[in-house]
């Protein structure tokens, strides 16, 4: 990861820290970031070329004003294959207070799942003792939705206390292409922060972000079926590798594979 992944995702993380894991929530630590720049709030060391590239991918992928003032930001994620939707079936979800939600969730097309592999693209994943990692390809330029799911032993606050941007890379150089068969809660998030307590302003500045995902027509697949990711490290495994999103997880879209543009957590509610 270059400097200014890390800071950005140093900053995410204690911002949810900062805002707590007790529900679910989503932000833009990009955008945070960015704010901040503004208002003379921040304390990471970032150049002027640095924070230039932070106002082009906001540009891109978000609606920012001249002053860097957050405004009401909606993100659409566009899942670059095809998943099935479960309308009538539930997922048993397991909160870290031990109650149990019946959710509506999504799975792999395992028939795809089966071609993409054989053509060594498609859903990437890596694991280390605390987190085991899926990687999602989206439509747009070089965007990734990944999800930090950690293992049994680990409740979602442990979980989070232990990533950091070592961790982080270590993950990221680990992914590899499977035969994954998953099952994750559809959601969509809507969070409203009170930006000018998070960030020590003087005055309240809530801000409303929402994060919704979608499904990718059939014209749209065969249109980009030359998708190709060069840092495979190994030949895929057609072995189905199966990720039960069953519990509190933190996720985040990453832009070139390393800058988190949207992070937040699932917590079932």
């Amino acid at each position: 990861m270059d400097p200014i992944s890390v800071a950005t995702f140093t900053f995410g993380l204690k911002t949810i820290q900062e805002l707590g894991v007790s529900g679910s929530l989503v932000f833009s630590p990009i955008l945070l970031l960015l704010s901040s720049f503004s208002k003379n709030r921040i304390s990471f060391n970032m150049d002027k070329d640095q924070v230039s590239k932070l106002i082009d991918i906001s540009k891109n992928e978000f609606r920012i004003e001249n002053d860097l003032n957050l405004m009401n930001t909606t993100l659409h994620a566009t899942w670059k294959y095809h998943f099935i939707k479960h309308h009538r079936s539930r997922l048993n979800f397991y909160t870290d207070n031990g109650k149990m939600k019946e959710l509506k969730y999504v799975s792999a097309d395992k028939s795809l799942s089966e071609q993409l592999v054989s053509d060594n693209i498609g859903f990437r994943v890596s694991q280390d003792d605390v987190l085991s990692v899926l990687q999602i390809p989206l439509v747009g330029d070089s965007l990734s939705f990944m999800i930090f799911l950690p293992k049994k032993d680990f409740y979602l606050k442990e979980s989070l206390e232990k990533l950091d941007s070592n961790r982080m890379e270590s993950l990221l150089d680990q992914m590899s292409v499977f035969n994954v068969h998953f099952k994750i809660p559809f959601f969509q998030m809507s969070s409203v922060i009170d930006t000018g307590k998070l960030l020590n302003m003087k005055l309240s500045n809530f801000h409303k972000f929402r994060f919704e995902w979608r499904i990718p027509s059939k014209d749209h697949f065969e249109d980009n079926e030359d998708f190709g990711e060069s840092f495979i490290k190994r030949p895929p495994d057609r072995t189905p590798y199966n990720f039960i999103a069953n519990r509190p997880f933190f996720y985040a879209i990453f832009k070139d594979d390393a800058i988190p543009i949207l992070m937040g957590c699932y917590t079932g509610s």
